[in-house]
């Protein structure tokens, strides 16, 4: 975090991606959603140009730094989640050390830290409500506030990107066919409630705005199969 801070500030020759600069103007005209997604990436760059725009413009002259910020945070959200899910599953803080230490070698993991889009939001989302999910199913006591804390992930990931739905089908398909007594708890359900609620922004936002959303999709859709003819 310290480092890409200090790049962001010091050292960073890049201006506003088109992306980045597309959200930044949703976020300064907050909404429940917008044509083709979500609303948590306006929020959040809202959120830190409220707070921290001054001192962005102060040291790099732009509101930059400040639209960028909540991707840093993202960031270390993604790799904490990672973290704690190699240590549930190999069993092994070193090992888990060793896979954040990889990941930071991959350069699409680097630029999700210091470029705001959708991506970072959602990645670290899905990794905590992953985390949600396992320490769930291996509990023994309290699992329902693991499934309360996939639920509350989820939930603000669908509002990142729509694919955040397919985490709670995923987990459905798998607890059918392999542990099919934990569908007859509450647990998978407030979990599946959760990410279903994300969709209400979105889906009230929609209602009044003659489902533009959905006819954007379908465009683009009509438009990929064109290109592949």
């Amino acid at each position: 975090v310290l480092f890409h801070l200090g790049y962001l500030i010091f050292d960073c020759p890049i201006d506003l991606a088109p992306d980045e600069a597309h959200y930044w103007q949703w976020s300064r005209h907050l909404a429940w959603s917008y044509y083709s997604k979500g609303p948590l990436v306006a929020w959040l760059v809202r959120a830190s140009c409220e707070v921290f725009g001054p001192a962005s413009d102060a040291l790099v002259g732009s509101p930059a730094l400040a639209v960028r910020l909540p991707a840093v945070a993202c960031h270390a959200l993604l790799l904490g989640g990672w973290y704690a899910l190699a240590v549930s599953t190999l069993k092994s803080h070193r090992a888990a050390l060793g896979l954040v230490a990889l990941a930071l070698t991959l350069p699409p993991v680097i630029a999700g830290a210091v470029l705001m889009t959708i991506d970072p939001p959602f990645l670290a989302c899905w990794s905590w409500a992953a985390v949600g999910v396992w320490r769930a199913l291996s509990a023994r006591q309290a699992a329902l506030r693991w499934w309360a804390l996939a639920a509350v992930c989820s939930a603000l990931g669908v509002m990142a990107k729509y694919p955040m739905v397919l985490l709670p089908c995923a987990v459905f398909g798998y607890l059918l066919f392999t542990r099919r007594d934990a569908l007859k708890r509450p647990g998978f359900w407030v979990f599946a409630s959760g990410s279903a609620l994300g969709l209400a922004p979105v889906l009230v936002w929609n209602a009044t705005n003659e489902w533009v959303t959905f006819r954007h999709v379908g465009t683009q859709a009509e438009a990929d199969g064109v290109v592949d003819q």
